[in-house]
């Protein structure tokens, strides 16, 4: 399965327990959980179309999976607009790979589980490879990688 989810990625986030009002029954929740729940439900959606366009069935035994999430640049990674420009553009010297915020582990899980809801496979313990990448996009061009994610899935015995 090969597939592009555009938007911000979101990582899962860390795990917050709190106890109900009255009942003093602990609850987990994820601390970014809005914007979390609305990217990893895209992915998902995404996930099942390109099943069904492919008519894949669940994958059982171990899997390969690559990862390249796309982020958006900073504006300081710019030159301005100017006369010369019309629009800007990245200056030199500028970071091909993310280093900072968002944590690679965290997207990975959100992406991870949004797949095993998608039932793309049973549970993300049969992933036995990972190779994921971190890099800035170029929001401003057009025939570039936007914000979103790459994600290639294989069965373990059909990586080449």
């Amino acid at each position: 399965m090969n597939l592009f989810v555009p938007g911000n990625p979101v990582p899962q986030g860390s795990k917050r327990a709190l106890l109900r009002k009255g009942t003093n029954i602990p609850i987990v929740i994820d601390s970014n959980r809005l914007g979390l729940a609305t990217w990893r439900s895209q992915v998902c959606a995404y996930a099942m179309e390109q099943k069904a366009k492919d008519g894949a069935d669940t994958i059982s035994g171990p899997i390969a999976v690559r990862l390249e999430f796309w982020l958006k640049r900073p504006a300081e990674h710019y030159l301005p607009v100017n006369g010369k420009r019309t629009v800007p553009l990245v200056r030199q010297g500028s970071p091909l790979y993310v280093t900072r915020a968002p944590d690679l582990d965290k997207l990975t899980r959100a992406i991870f589980d949004a797949l095993t809801d998608a039932d793309v496979w049973n549970d993300d313990s049969q992933v036995v490879k990972v190779v994921a990448t971190k890099l800035y996009c170029d929001q401003y061009d057009e025939q570039g990688p936007r914000p979103g994610v790459l994600i290639v899935v294989q069965p373990w015995n059909k990586v080449v």
